[in-house]
């Protein structure tokens, strides 16, 4: 049996923000800030995806 990718193509690297010379602080505060929620939810959505898949997959194969 082959179980789709669709939870894998859900749990994306999100990659660090950029500090650029001179940036405020608070700026930058703000942007890992995003970053991190959006990794998060990545993680969020791919426990939900992954249980969906053990639940709709669970006994098919045997």
């Amino acid at each position: 049996m082959q179980i789709p990718r669709d939870c894998e193509n859900l749990a994306e690297n999100v990659p660090s923000p950029r500090r650029d010379e001179g940036q405020n602080p608070k700026a930058a505060l703000a942007q890992h800030v995003v970053a991190l929620k959006r990794a998060n939810t990545n993680l969020t959505a791919t426990r939900t995806c992954q249980q969906h898949q053990r639940e709709r997959f669970a006994g098919q194969g045997s």
